[in-house]
């Protein structure tokens, strides 16, 4: 193999990923009961973006060899999980296909411009990865999968590597891009793996900042009036308590806006009971303490539904009637969740709910789609068209 093969364009593989498909021709090799659906390259590849594609795509580094990193985070819906399932989509199945997570699987793009985990001048838990921040880096969290017995299911890492070494364009493009001994440990050689698979999350194409907010900013659209409106609503810490979170001034790693403050808050989700009776798991979620998820970022917000850690929303507007709820939950006439048509369900961890940063003046039906009309502005342009009318 020479060492001088051409790597394809982080922008193409990003093509090829949103459309489906890859071009790249190779017949199975040992080991491999996949579909021809996700095929190889015949040539090693001399970068660690393109390597990690084809790790991210490549469901022969489950246990039963039918779930890749792409599985649960489909490029064509900013990298969310959208395969049907008996959770309705709030949680993941597992490579075995019975087994359900309990948290939603947040989306990818925007995530490698989250700060590591650290804590703040004011000694607050900031940053990190997944929803409770027990990654510290992207590329700790990119090992993580692969070795969670409810997601892709793998022994450990030796088995991982054995995996890899089934294929000879991975021996041939890890030796071409970290050394010839990138095999010589097992650590060394998973090392290797996260690395390329974060590299690939870290191109720029997983953050294009080109929403209609975006070109607002630029000067190259106009808003709507609703969405104006709901700008203004969200912008004004007198009108709601969106601001407190969701800061627009905060850039930490960010060339832009990130709609986030990295912050970890308890905002009283209640308890999502599908997943539950699912499951049969009934022990609650403290999140990173006391029920404290991580704030997710709102870009994209209106096509990464269900919503919060645990997907028990399946619409925007459930969200901000679950929010005028929590605001005021001592006179509130929000009682009622509209999509179940009962009570909100409990939340596990009351005591600990972050009131202060929740409280805001009620929402009324018009302010409620205002808001939307302007969270829907967030969206990459490449996915305007998921966004329902």
């Amino acid at each position: 193999m020479s060492r001088q093969s051409k790597a394809l364009p982080s922008l193409v593989l990003f093509s090829l990923l949103l459309a489906g498909c890859d071009s790249s021709s190779n017949s199975k090799e040992k080991g491999s009961t996949q579909d021809d659906a996700f095929l190889l390259p015949s040539e090693a590849v001399n970068t660690p973006q393109a390597l990690g594609y084809y790790l991210f795509n490549d469901p022969n580094l489950s246990l039963n060899r039918s779930q890749s990193c792409a599985s649960c985070h489909n490029a064509k819906q900013a990298f969310i999980d959208t395969r049907p399932n008996p959770a309705k989509g709030a949680v993941s199945l597992g490579d075995d296909g019975v087994s359900l997570g309990q948290r939603n699987a947040p989306a990818l793009t925007y995530a490698y411009l989250t700060p590591s985990f650290n804590l703040n001048s004011n000694a607050e838990a900031e940053g990190g990865f997944f929803h409770d921040g027990r990654a510290k880096t992207l590329q700790a969290q990119a090992g993580q999968p692969l070795l969670n017995p409810i997601e892709m299911n793998m022994p450990n890492k030796a088995a991982v590597i054995i995996r890899l070494q089934e294929k000879s364009f991975y021996t041939q493009s890890f030796k071409q891009i970290f050394g010839d001994e990138v095999f010589a440990t097992t650590e060394q050689a998973y090392n290797a793996l996260t690395s390329s698979l974060a590299s690939w999350q870290s191109e720029e194409s997983f953050a294009s900042f080109d929403s209609k907010y975006d070109r607002w900013l630029a000067g190259s659209y106009q808003l709507t009036p609703a969405e104006e409106r709901g700008k203004d609503i969200f912008y004004t810490p007198s009108l709601s308590s969106c601001i407190n979170c969701h800061t627009l001034n905060r850039n930490l790693t960010a060339p832009k806006e990130m709609f986030t403050n990295y912050l970890y808050r308890n905002v009283g989700t209640p308890v999502n009971l599908t997943v539950q009776a699912l499951t049969g798991v009934t022990t609650k979620d403290a999140g990173l303490n006391n029920g404290a998820f991580k704030t997710p970022t709102l870009r994209n917000v209106a096509v990464t539904g269900p919503y919060m850690h645990n997907g028990v929303f399946a619409e925007l507007d459930t969200v901000l009637e679950f929010y005028n709820f929590r605001s005021r939950p001592n006179n509130s006439s929000n009682l009622i969740n509209p999509e179940t048509d009962k009570p909100w369900a409990e939340t596990s961890f009351p005591e600990a709910i972050h009131s202060t940063e929740l409280m805001m003046p009620a929402l009324s039906k018009q302010d409620k789609q205002d808001l939307i009309a302007f969270l829907k502005s967030l969206t990459d342009q490449r996915y305007e068209h998921l966004i329902k009318q």
